[in-house]
């Protein structure tokens, strides 16, 4: 049983290198793109397209504010199905493509509050 958990530690490993690897040849190769001029400045999307799907498995840490009151339970994020479930108030990580959902999440919020205004100290609606 040992012996399996060394050689899928070590399958693990390799396949993070090569990862890795990629991600290097891939970075180089958008660089080299910029830098050209002129008609060689096509950049492959799928290139691109990798890069963003590799950096959207990265984790981050992130920590979500917590009250007593309207802002105590975790908060549940979902992506084409994956479902992500994320405790608030303690420092937790997390795939990066759903920090941003978090973050698109309070942006939305922010805008939504952007419609009240102040007047006379007192918040009003602004239509």
């Amino acid at each position: 049983m040992e012996a399996n958990n060394t050689k899928a530690k070590e399958k693990k490993v390799q396949l993070e290198e090569k990862l890795e690897a990629l991600a290097k040849i891939y970075e180089e190769k958008i660089k080299a793109l910029e830098e050209s001029s002129g008609a060689d400045k096509k950049i492959d999307t799928r290139v691109v397209r990798d890069i963003s799907a590799k950096k959207a498995d990265d984790y981050v840490e992130i920590r979500l504010f917590k009250d007593g009151d309207k802002y105590k339970d975790d908060v549940l994020v979902g992506i084409n199905g994956y479902m992500c479930r994320i405790k608030r108030g303690v420092p937790v990580k997390i795939k990066r493509s759903f920090a941003k959902v978090i973050s698109d999440s309070e942006d939305s919020v922010a805008t939504v509050n952007a419609d009240f205004l102040m007047k006379d100290g007192k918040m009003e609606r602004y239509f």
